[in-house]
């Protein structure tokens, strides 16, 4: 072979490669807005107060970030995306970036659902454009108009603490989201971060996560097994709203100390074991 039929034959390569390159950079590109754009949300953007919830990255993300970077599947060769188009969606993303500076997880929601309905026929990316919708999807479920599901939460969650409580014999009282113990001369305020809501806006994108990553699918009973995976945080999160009310000593040690450790982790395993659950595999009984 001469050296120019080895110049053509290589040139030839590197224009059919050009478009798988050029898809793999757009999503990575897209991904790393939308990463920067979380980073924002969670460290720079808030300080003080009740804005602290959002200031640390708890394991559960940490794993879910992971199984969402194992979801590409760079052996399926899926359709190809033009230059033009590939520059349109940076430019897009960069202004959104750039632009949108005082809300940087409605941008990382703009983007993701920018990644999803690009991106989410395409086979070698489809669940990674589901589980990262659904990894954005938990902090837009705490902002906006979602904040007064977690109002409405609060009311349900004080009303049912109170009850139980009262017949467990703590003898509380109190209205709205407020329980108070005069026994003990303590009450609390059941605010949207203590809230079923709150937690089962955390636990239900981990699962969804999870389940991609180990069946690499999703199936019409998986939701059924999320629907316990919900009752169950229900549960989890009455229980601690029972320990937090008893008494002073008892908040700062289930609400501030390393109590608070405990159902983090707790909420964890909920999500790996209902997981595994719904993934497990189909036993044939022996014929």
């Amino acid at each position: 072979m001469s050296l120019q039929d080895r110049a053509s034959s290589g040139l030839d390569r590197l224009t059919v490669s050009a478009p798988q390159v050029s898809r793999l950079a757009v999503v990575g590109w897209l991904t790393a807005f939308t990463l920067f754009e979380w980073a924002r949300f969670k460290f720079i953007t808030f300080s003080g107060g009740w804005d602290t919830l959002y200031q640390h990255i708890s394991a559960l993300e940490c794993l879910e970030l992971v199984l969402i970077g194992r979801l590409i599947d760079l052996r399926d060769r899926s359709p190809q995306i033009g230059p033009l188009e590939a520059a349109a969606i940076l430019a897009s993303a960069a202004f959104l970036t750039l632009v949108a500076t005082s809300r940087p997880i409605f941008s990382a929601g703009l983007l993701t659902l920018l990644v999803l309905v690009r991106f989410g026929r395409d086979p070698a990316y489809r669940l990674f454009a589901i589980g990262l919708f659904a990894f954005i999807a938990q902090y837009l479920m705490l902002a906006g108009p979602f904040i007064w599901l977690h109002d409405a939460s609060a009311l349900g969650d004080a009303w049912l603490t109170r009850h139980v409580m009262n017949l467990a014999g703590f003898g509380v009282v109190g209205a709205g989201t407020f329980i108070m113990r005069p026994a003990a001369d303590f009450g609390v305020n059941v605010v949207w971060g203590c809230t079923t809501s709150y937690a089962a806006a955390a636990v239900a994108p981990g699962f969804v996560i999870v389940v991609l990553a180990l069946r690499r699918g999703w199936r019409r009973s998986d939701f059924g097994w999320l629907a316990g995976l919900l009752l169950a945080t229900f549960g989890v999160n009455l229980v601690r709203l029972v320990l937090t009310s008893i008494s002073r000593e008892e908040h700062q040690f289930w609400h501030d100390g390393a109590g608070s450790a405990v159902f983090a982790v707790g909420y964890m395993v909920l999500v790996g074991a209902f997981a595994a659950m719904a993934t497990r595999k189909q036993r044939r009984p022996a014929a």
